[in-house]
C-alpha cells in the first residue's frame, strides 16, 4: 500500500464531506442525484446509514454519531410504510401511492441497523430492525421450494441479492438478541440452503442473479455482491471452508491485476471488499488495499466525484448518484477499522 496517500480515514472524511456538500437536504433527508431535488431512494440510504455507522465506529463518533441519527429519523418519517400485510420500508420518500417495497433494500437496512444497534445500544436501532426484518422474512413462500423474492408485489423471480442478505440479517438480529432468535437462526439456515441450491455456480461457488418463478429459468449474470453476502453468511454459519472457497473464487474473478481493482460497480465492489476482509484479513490485504488505493487515485475524479463502476477510465453519461459515492464512503470506512490502527 502506498504509504504516501491519505489514510483511509482522511479518504471517508473526505467523501462523506463532499456528500454533505452535494448531497443533504437537511433534516436527515438526501437527494438521490447531484444537482436535482428528487430524493434519494432506500437503498443509497441503507449505504450511506452503513458507512455512518462506520465512520462513527472508526473515525469520530462526535461528528457522525448526529448524522447517523438524523438519516435514522429520516426513513422512519419518509420511509416506513404501516400498509399490511407487513410494514416496511418504501423504496422512495414519501410515496402516498401503493407501497413499493423491496426485500433487499429492507434486509440492507437491517444490516446496517444492527450494526448501529451494537454501537451505540440505542433500542431504537434494535426495534427498528425487528420490524424491518419482519418484513423480509415475510418475502418467503414455497412456490420453487422457498426463498425471498426481489419485490413485495412483483413476485417474477427470486434473487440472490434479496436471499443472501437476507439470511445475513436474520443471523445478525439472532446474534444482537433482537427477538425470536431461534426463528431467525432457522429462517437464514433455510434462506442459505435455499440460495445455495437454487443459484450457486458448482463450477467456481460464485452466485448467479435470480430464478425465475414462471418457469424456473435461472439469470447467471454474476455481481459480486451476490458472492460477498454468501461469504459472510458462511462465516456466521461457521462454514469457513465454504466461506474461503467463495472468497478465493470472488477475487480471481473480479480483482483486475492490471487495473489493480475489484472491478464491478461501486455499490456491488464495496460488499465485496468488506466481505474479503471479513474472511481472512491477512489474506486478502493486498487485494483490498490495492483496489481502495486505486479507487481514490485513478477512479476519483479531481472535483472529488465517482463514476458508477470501479475501473481506471470509466466513464458515463449517467446521473452521479449518491448510492455510488455512499458506497465509497462505506468501503473506506470500513477499512480504515481493519487495515488501520485506531489512533
Amino acid at each position: 500500500m502506498n504509504t504516501n496517500l491519505p489514510s483511509q480515514r482522511e479518504r471517508a472524511e473526505a467523501t462523506l464531506d463532499y456528500i454533505e456538500k452535494h448531497y443533504a437536504l437537511g433534516g436527515g433527508d438526501y437527494r438521490n442525484v447531484r444537482g436535482k431535488d428528487g430524493a434519494c431512494f432506500a437503498w443509497g440510504l441503507g449505504v450511506l446509514l452503513s458507512a455512518f455507522v462506520a465512520a462513527a465506529e472508526n473515525i469520530d463518533r462526535a461528528k457522525y454519531r448526529p448524522r447517523l441519527d438524523a438519516l435514522f429519523n429520516a426513513l422512519e418519517r419518509g420511509y416506513w410504510r404501516k400498509d399490511g400485510p407487513v410494514p416496511g420500508y418504501d423504496a422512495g420518500r414519501g410515496n402516498t401511492g401503493a407501497p413499493d417495497r423491496y426485500y433487499d433494500d429492507n434486509a440492507w437496512i437491517v444490516i446496517a441497523y444492527v450494526d448501529a444497534y451494537n454501537l451505540t445500544r440505542d433500542r431504537r436501532y434494535a426495534e427498528a430492525a425487528d420490524r424491518a426484518l419482519k418484513f423480509v422474512l415475510s418475502g418467503e413462500d414455497e412456490k420453487l421450494g422457498g426463498g425471498l423474492y426481489w419485490h413485495e408485489k412483483n413476485r417474477e423471480a427470486k434473487n440472490t441479492c434479496s436471499n443472501a442478505p437476507g439470511a445475513v440479517a436474520a443471523l445478525l438480529a439472532a446474534k444482537t438478541g433482537l427477538p425470536g432468535k431461534r426463528e431467525n437462526e432457522a429462517a437464514a439456515r433455510r434462506l442459505r440452503d435455499w440460495t445455495r441450491a437454487k443459484l450457486q455456480d458448482p463450477a467456481d461457488g460464485l452466485y448467479w442473479d435470480n430464478v425465475k418463478v414462471a418457469d424456473g429459468r435461472i439469470d447467471k449474470m454474476k455481481w459480486s455482491y451476490n458472492s460477498a453476502l454468501p461469504i459472510r453468511l458462511e462465516l456466521l454459519l461457521g462454514d469457513k471452508r465454504e466461506a474461503m472457497r467463495v472468497a478465493d473464487s470472488s477475487a480471481k474473478h473480479w480483482f483486475d491485476p492490471a487495473q489493480h481493482i475489484l472491478k464491478d460497480d461501486a455499490s456491488f465492489a464495496h460488499l465485496l471488499a468488506e466481505a474479503l476482509l471479513i474472511a481472512d484479513t491477512r489474506r486478502f490485504r493486498p487485494v483490498v488495499a490495492e483496489s481502495l488505493d486505486t479507487l481514490w487515485t485513478r477512479v476519483r475524479r479531481p472535483d472529488g466525484s465517482y463514476p458508477k463502476k470501479w475501473e481506471v477510465g470509466a466513464t458515463g453519461s449517467e446521473p452521479e448518484e449518491l448510492l455510488w459515492i455512499a458506497s465509497n464512503a462505506r468501503a473506506y470506512a470500513f477499512a480504515a477499522g481493519v487495515l488501520e490502527k485506531r489512533r
